[in-house]
């Protein structure tokens, strides 16, 4: 049986697809979409052309500590490993790609708002001040064909080192997966029990994430890269 809340965001999604205006530029859904190593190889060297920043696949916020630090699918920097923050930069890049940032957060809203209306997303300042000693800029994780258990460790990983954490769905199920996991700890949260806080943690799905780079991409005149094969090493300076 489908809930009520999978239901409103099935919806909700259908309607931002048929409101979406695809991007003229290659390459195309279909070419990003084809395997989850070729998307998220293929966000983590868009994301530097347009940011200007360096990005990895794979990136390990604690290396060489004697700690458990799970990596992170694609993290976005500047990456804050030395002693002190780099919170003025993170706010100098709100700033300047604005406009990406309220995307990011629109397609959040519509849906945890196709999934629960009485939790809706928090404003965008909140958002992106939430939290200011990250340790790096973006924090991506994308999830495929993990459990439940490992989805909500991905989320938390994402928002505990991102200024900005993207919690990424493959596909429509995974979405729904996070958005009740995101009720689950705020429903925590409002019983005063112990939780964690997904203020600056956003819900998209790998279309939405897509589309929204590829559409920064276009207004920023910057021609998007091929879909990379898996194999090749990224990490861009």
């Amino acid at each position: 049986m489908v809930s009520k809340g999978a239901s409103r965001y099935a919806a909700a999604a259908a309607r931002s697809r048929r409101g979406s205006t695809a991007p003229t530029d290659t390459p195309t859904l279909g070419d990003l979409l084809a395997s989850p190593a070729i998307y998220e190889r293929w966000l983590a060297e868009t994301l530097a052309r347009v940011l200007r920043v360096p990005t990895t696949k794979g990136w390990f916020a604690f290396q060489g500590m004697a700690m458990y630090s799970p990596r992170v699918d694609v993290a976005v920097g500047p990456f804050s490993i030395e002693e002190g923050s780099l919170g003025n930069e993170y706010d100098e890049l709100v700033t300047r790609f604005g406009r990406l940032v309220s995307n990011l957060r629109a397609a959040h809203e519509r849906n945890v708002d196709g999934f629960d209306f009485s939790d809706p997303a928090v404003p965008l300042d909140t958002l992106t001040g939430a939290n200011w000693n990250a340790r790096c800029f973006m924090a991506i994780e994308v999830e495929n064909q993990n459990s439940r258990k490992h989805l909500m460790g991905s989320a938390i990983n994402a928002a505990a080192l991102g200024r900005i954490g993207l919690a990424v769905g493959w596909d429509e199920d995974r979405v729904v997966r996070f958005l009740r996991m995101r009720r689950y700890l705020t429903a925590l949260l409002r019983l005063r029990k112990t939780s964690f806080r997904t203020t600056n943690l956003l819900i998209l799905s790998a279309e939405q994430l897509a589309e929204i780079v590829l559409t920064e991409c276009r207004r920023r005149r910057i021609a998007p890269p091929p879909p990379i094969p898996p194999g090749r090493r990224v990490r861009i300076a």
